[in-house]
C-alpha cells in the first residue's frame, strides 16, 4: 500500500519503505497506456518528470501526484526519466536510497537506474544514460504547464535543453492518472468513508462552539480534526474498517 502522506524530514523519509509491487504495477502501466498510444503522448521518445524546489504554496501538481502514484510520496527535488530501456532516477542521499530498493527487483520492467544527485556530474549522466536508452529522435514528453523552480531544476532545464527536443504530455498524464485500479477505488471507498466520519464529528463540536459563541482559530479547528483522525487510523497490518 502506498504512503499517501508528504515526510516532513530526512529522518522521517529515512523510516519510509517503498512499496516496489505498486511501484512495478504503475509504471508497466504507465509503459502498457504509453507504448499502445504514442500519438496521445506526442510522440515522444521518452518522458521527463522533474521536481525542483519545494513549494507550499502549489496544492496540486501532476508532477507530485504521479509521483505520489508511483512511490507513495513525494520527492523534492528529484528527476524520473522513463525510456525504452530503462527508467533513470536522480534523486539526492536519502530519497534515492530509498528508491534504489527497485534496482535489482527481478520483477521491475524496464529495470529503474537510480542516480545520487549530489554527486559531481550527476545531471549529464542522467542525460547521459536516457540518451542511450531510447531509439527515437530526442523528442521528451513534459509537463510543460508545471512551474518548476531551484537549482536542481535550473541546472536540469539547461542541459537537457542540449539534447532534446520537448512535448507536452499533460492529458495523456491526466488520463493515466483517471484510471483507477481494484486497490485504489478500494483505498478511495476508505479515505471517503474516513472523511465523512471526521467531518460528522467536526461539524457537530463546531455548532457547538458557534452556539455557544466561542472565538476560535482555524488551527484550533485543524488540530481537533487531528486529534479525531490519528486513533482512526490502522496500525500495522490492521484495516481501516
Amino acid at each position: 500500500r502506498p504512503i499517501s502522506c508528504r515526510p516532513q524530514s530526512t529522518k522521517e523519509m529515512a523510516e519510509v519503505t517503498l512499496n516496489k509491487q505498486v511501484f512495478t504495477r504503475h509504471s508497466a502501466k504507465l509503459y502498457e497506456q504509453w507504448r499502445a498510444n504514442v500519438a496521445a503522448w506526442n510522440g515522444a521518445d521518452a518522458l521527463v518528470v522533474i521536481s525542483g524546489q519545494k513549494n507550499e504554496q502549489i496544492v496540486y501538481s501532476k508532477t507530485a501526484s504521479l509521483q505520489l502514484w508511483l512511490a507513495g510520496f513525494e520527492f523534492h527535488p528529484a528527476l524520473f526519466i522513463f525510456c525504452e530501456k530503462e527508467i533513470v532516477v536522480l534523486a539526492r542521499k536519502t530519497a534515492a536510497k530509498i528508491l534504489s530498493v527497485i534496482e535489482n527487483d527481478p520483477n521491475q520492467k524496464p529495470k529503474v537506474r537510480v542516480l545520487d544527485a549530489t554527486l559531481p556530474g550527476s545531471i549529464q549522466q542522467a542525460v547521459d544514460r536516457s540518451k542511450t536508452s531510447y531509439s527515437g529522435n530526442g523528442v521528451v514528453g513534459v509537463l510543460s504547464k508545471e512551474k518548476q523552480s531551484g537549482p536542481f531544476y535550473e541546472k536540469w532545464a539547461a542541459e537537457s535543453s542540449k539534447h532534446f527536443t520537448q512535448v507536452d504530455i499533460s492529458v495523456a498524464v491526466s488520463n493515466l492518472l483517471s484510471h483507477k485500479d481494484a486497490d485504489e477505488l478500494e483505498t478511495m471507498r476508505k479515505s471517503g468513508e474516513l472523511t465523512a466520519r471526521l467531518m460528522e464529528q467536526a461539524i457537530s463540536k463546531l455548532e457547538t462552539l458557534l452556539q455557544e459563541e466561542k472565538t476560535f482559530k482555524h488551527s484550533e479547528i485543524a488540530a481537533m480534526i487531528e486529534d479525531e483522525l490519528l486513533p482512526a487510523l490502522p496500525k500495522d497490518g490492521e484495516d481501516v474498517d
